[in-house]
């Protein structure tokens, strides 16, 4: 598969249920946010297609967000807010186009969530020790990258469609 063959409709599709994915997880998950950390933004960056090198049908799509959450808390007294940027992925497993020219792919699932090294800190205080927040993700694009792109390239062969 390339990434010339999955339309604009398909990649929309794709990005409505990883926004869906990614709001119930926030919300409701098991790494939910704390009810002082609120969704600023969550753009869509591009996305990787990776290809396995010795079968036909096994494929990636992963796709790259970029979330700033604000993170409303205590410093001296004195309620402060700030930002957080950080990066979340999602992938789709063994994508294939159909006869009838839609895409199929195996249940999606957060890819950074069974990952040792996906889990990115902000410390909103350096000078309080009960002051870390936790975000499933990314704290670089470099670091997602090296995990997930490169992390594969013995296996995989990649297309980068990134903005």
């Amino acid at each position: 598969m390339e990434s010339s063959q999955i339309t604009a409709e398909m990649l929309t599709q794709l990005q409505t249920y990883a926004s869906d994915y990614f709001d119930k997880e926030r919300k409701d998950g098991w790494n939910s946010w704390e009810d002082n950390v609120s969704l600023v933004s969550f753009d869509y960056l591009g996305n990787y297609l990776l290809q396995n090198k010795y079968e036909d049908h096994d494929s990636q799509l992963i796709l790259v967000y970029q979330v700033t959450a604000n993170i409303e808390d205590k410093i001296d007294d004195k309620m402060t807010n700030k930002e957080y940027t950080y990066f979340w992925t999602i992938n789709y497993h063994d994508l294939e186009i159909t006869s009838d020219g839609n895409l199929v792919a195996e249940s999606p699932y957060d890819l950074s969530l069974e990952l040792p090294d996906s889990k990115t800190n902000f410390k909103f205080d350096p000078d309080r020790y009960r002051s870390e927040y936790s975000f499933v993700g990314y704290g670089s694009l470099e670091s997602m990258f090296d995990d997930l792109v490169e992390g594969q390239s013995f296996d995989y062969v990649y297309e980068e469609n990134m903005g």
